[in-house]
């Protein structure tokens, strides 16, 4: 049963999922919550020490995350 609070509630859920191959070559991938006072942190420390770019899910997760120009076009 969902409380009709919740459905009102403006807390946003932010999801890091890492998506990689083990050892045998099959696709894993791992999923985690993040708190909203950390989650801009993590993606940054994770895309500086991977070298690798953070791919978001939509237009709204860039706008989280980047400025505005870096999410034109997305």
């Amino acid at each position: 049963m969902v409380s009709p609070l919740a459905l009102f509630s403006k807390k946003r859920n932010h999801f890091l999922t890492i998506a990689y191959k083990d050892a045998g070559g099959k696709e894993q991938a791992a999923v985690f919550e993040l708190g909203k006072d950390i989650f801009r942190t993590t993606l940054k420390i994770l895309e500086v020490r991977t070298g690798k770019e953070i791919e978001l899910q939509d237009n709204e997760a860039c706008k989280q995350f980047k400025t505005p120009k870096e999410c034109e076009g997305k």
